[in-house]
């Protein structure tokens, strides 16, 4: 039995027990709907819904949304969104709950960027606009989680096997070490102010290249090679920094 908070700009649903639960995801929705829209420069154009479990074996057993009861659509380790409803797990940490509505409120605010708030031609448009993996994803996990060793061990290893060499192939979470390493390369280099701009010229031209080279004067294809160095560097400066018992 589904009980709901309504707020001005989003509802928070809620079942049994999860009161405690749907205040919290409120509170930081809250913040982070203002953080996000500033960030952006961009409104949000529909009313957020966040349901709210309050363990992951409930929202894997979910199938809200979907046409089948199939488990495996349900996955533990990612943000679900259908639409503008932001599917939400407690899994035990203030910042795992934070990181998930960070998440499913910038694929939404992304998405009324790259298709103008209009789900109902979504479909039409993304034939379009060609998004590799990496594009979306990654900048989603950079935008809503800070940099970490677990983050930078996994973007050294993609990088040390060979992984991340033809980005616009990889698919899965090697898209989005990648694509998170790619958006973080981009503001320490250019600057955070950039992103929104990047995306608003893909959405323009219909085309990831464009967006960069409209405001980097450089495609994807020319700064993989700079992405590439930055981290270069910047691995070989920490191995030049350790020692050996």
């Amino acid at each position: 039995y589904w009980r709901y908070h309504r707020f001005d700009r989003f509802d928070v649903y809620f079942y049994k027990n999860g009161d405690s639960l749907s205040r919290r995801v409120a509170r930081t929705a809250e913040k982070k709907i203002t953080e996000i829209e500033n960030f952006f420069g961009y409104g949000l154009q529909k009313r957020l819904i966040f349901l709210c479990y309050k363990i992951l074996s409930s929202f894997r057993e979910s199938n809200i949304g979907y046409d089948t009861g199939n488990e495996n659509s349900n996955i533990g380790g990612t943000t679900q969104i259908i639409d503008n409803k932001i599917f939400i797990y407690y899994d035990g940490s203030s910042e795992g709950l934070e990181k998930q509505i960070t998440a499913g409120i910038t694929k939404v605010l992304i998405n009324d960027m790259l298709y103008s708030g209009n789900y109902g031609k979504r479909f039409t448009n993304s034939t379009l606009i060609e998004l590799s993996d990496w594009y979306e994803k990654g900048l989603i996990s950079y935008l809503s989680e800070e940099w970490s060793f677990k983050i930078e061990n996994r973007i050294k290893d993609g990088f040390q096997s060979k992984k991340f060499k033809k980005i616009n192939h990889l698919t899965g979470e090697d898209a989005v070490y990648a694509g998170h390493s790619f958006w973080y390369f981009i503001g320490e280099t250019y600057g955070k102010d950039v992103i929104p701009n990047i995306i608003y010229m893909t959405r323009i031209n219909k085309s990831t290249d464009s967006g960069f080279k409209y405001v980097l004067g450089l495609s994807v294809k020319e700064l993989s090679p700079l992405w590439k160095d930055f981290y270069k560097k910047r691995f070989n400066e920490q191995l030049s920094n350790q020692n050996l018992p």
